[in-house]
């Protein structure tokens, strides 16, 4: 890995934050449900996919900005970021302070995610174009 260009390791970091947070949010899902019912994982497969959209989002963003460090870097920041926050408040809703109405997290924090988001893609954007290379 030493002679890996830094392009490369920020794209590893990435994923590896995306993949962090959409494991962390698989786990707190089947611990919030009822995995050892059959008629829940319709439902989870749903829920999960809605979960994972903000992840799926700056994954294939990552994989358009090859080759550009700055709106890359945007990226693995906005990466920790997701992971981060949906790490705290489903910690808190599930583990700290568990409620019935906990369930709502899973509609509410992707929703929230992906408005975070505009920010970094605004900035991403902005980077990528005066990189002269705008995708």
């Amino acid at each position: 890995m030493s002679g890996s260009k830094p392009a490369d390791r920020t794209g590893l970091a990435t994923d590896a934050s995306l993949y962090v947070g959409a494991v962390l949010s698989m786990v707190f899902m089947i611990h919030a449900g009822e995995p050892h019912r059959l008629h829940w994982w319709p439902m989870f497969a749903v829920a999960f996919a809605w979960v994972l959209l903000p992840y799926a989002i700056v994954r294939q963003e990552a994989r358009r900005r090859t080759g550009q460090p700055g709106p890359r870097i945007v990226l693995l920041v906005a990466a920790i970021a997701l992971t981060v926050f949906s790490a705290i408040v489903m910690y808190g809703a599930f583990i700290a302070h568990p409620d019935p109405q906990s369930g709502l997290v899973f509609i509410f924090v992707p929703l929230y995610q992906l408005l975070g988001l505009v920010p970094f893609f605004i900035f991403e954007r902005y980077l990528a174009g005066r990189s002269g290379r705008m995708g």
